[in-house]
């Protein structure tokens, strides 16, 4: 216990240093401003494809919206003021959006396997952007996106993706904070095929727009995979797939995809999806109603993954039936998955929840709770559950802090240790 609290002690003091790092700038910019209007501006190029928050489209066009910050940095904004207008006049005359942000997050775990790593602290600077090159905002518009992303760890032995390994947790505490080298793991173009169509091709991280619900961007909202990631559909890493979208009726729509199974998020392998042809498939259906209290998302998704012969995983087929409905500021959330074959990390699994939108009355900042369960395959793992709450508050117009505390109760592959709580801090910046 004293090796811990030494180690947690340096491990603190490294993101002190790194938060005052991050924040002094603002802060010492902060005072009376020359002009008081505000540098953000809201556009952004939509996508016909999905609603999750965490596709590469959603994430710039929340990244260009105006916040609410708990702190006023009126000098620090107008220093960034001709940024964000050359930005705007870029988006203006070319059609081209784009963002740099750096995100980083600390876990500090109370219980892990024998010998393993409880602390993990890792980075991501990410540069991504979409450039609507043909008939711009028109029905047959033609849009180009790319991330480029360096992830890598910060002072620690493990990143934060792996910290739920050395718990030995079913499901990983953490997503997109691994320790991947600077590599472009967007590049797609999406078509769209007249007003109610669209398709979309190349790289991109498919869990982004399958099954995925308004409160699963690691990067601004719940950080464990259970609500963020759907560990009943056995994912691959970002690679080359194909998907599309098709508006039934209003507000219904069937979405459907075809993904290399073998992606790994490194390499644009057209051989693995042309010419080894193991994949992932998915269909869904979903409605999108815009009710009196808010807006709402209800889907059925069916997805089949053919078996990786190299990689010696079996095939797999499995359904996840999915709500969300906003109520004002209040947003409940259940999703329940299955899958059989023994491809995906999990047999059964539940995740349900509450999101809170302008918490303690500011616009930009919100808060999360939710409870997991799964079953994973094996007669020998037990079943685990998860509770996780986080508090996302805006500091400025660019930078947020998020708070997380999550509870595991029985991790199946670690049957010495009955309870682990996971302590985290993530903050981001965009610009």
């Amino acid at each position: 216990m004293h090796r811990k609290a030494l180690l947690a002690a340096g491990y603190c003091n490294r993101w002190a240093l790194f938060v005052l790092f991050l924040f002094l700038p603002p802060i010492v910019l902060g005072g009376e401003a020359v002009n008081d209007e505000t540098p953000i501006q809201d556009y952004g190029n939509d996508s016909f494809i999905g609603s999750g928050t965490t596709d590469l489209t959603n994430q710039l066009i929340f990244d260009a919206s105006e916040k609410d910050p708990i702190f006023d940095t009126p000098n620090w904004d107008n220093a960034l003021r001709p940024w964000y207008e050359w930005k705007g006049s870029v988006f203006d005359r070319y059609g081209i959006q784009f963002t740099f942000a750096y995100s980083a997050m600390g876990q500090f775990a109370t219980e892990t396997r024998v010998g393993r790593e409880d602390t993990a602290a890792g980075g991501v600077l990410d540069f991504g952007g979409t450039w609507a090159i043909l008939n711009r905002d028109g029905e047959w518009q033609g849009m180009l996106g790319f991330r480029i992303a360096d992830q890598h760890k910060l002072g620690t032995s493990v990143a934060p993706a792996a910290l739920g390994e050395e718990i030995g947790s079913v499901w990983g505490t953490s997503l997109a904070f691994d320790d991947v080298s600077l590599n472009v793991i967007e590049g797609w173009w999406e078509q769209r095929l007249g007003s109610g169509a669209a398709l979309r091709f190349g790289k991109f991280d498919s869990s982004g727009l399958i099954d995925a619900p308004a409160l699963g961007n690691p990067f601004e909202h719940f950080m464990g995979q259970p609500f963020n990631l759907n560990n009943t559909i056995p994912f691959p890493a970002e690679g080359i797939a194909a998907i599309g979208e098709l508006e039934l009726y209003e507000k219904v729509s069937i979405v459907a995809a075809v993904i290399d199974a073998n992606g790994n998020g490194k390499d644009w392998d057209f051989d693995s999806f042309f010419k080894v042809r193991e994949y992932l498939t998915s269909i869904e259906l979903g409605w999108s109603p815009k009710l009196r209290q808010g807006q709402g998302e209800y889907h059925i998704t069916y997805w089949k993954s053919d078996e990786r012969v190299q990689a010696q995983v079996p095939e797999g087929e499995g359904y996840t039936l999915y709500a969300e409905q906003r109520f004002g500021d209040v947003m409940p959330f259940i999703r329940y998955g299955h899958s059989s074959g023994g491809a995906a990390a999990l047999k059964n699994m539940v995740a349900a929840g509450v999101g809170f939108y302008h918490a303690f009355g500011k616009q930009s900042n919100g808060i999360g709770l939710g409870y997991s369960w799964g079953e994973p395959f094996g007669d020998q793992a037990r079943d685990q559950q998860g509770i996780e709450a986080y508090y996302r508050i805006q500091l400025t117009q660019e930078m947020a802090i998020t708070p997380d505390i999550q509870y595991i109760k029985n991790p199946a592959n670690n049957p010495d240790t009955n309870s682990v709580f996971v302590f985290s801090v993530r903050i981001r910046a965009a610009f």
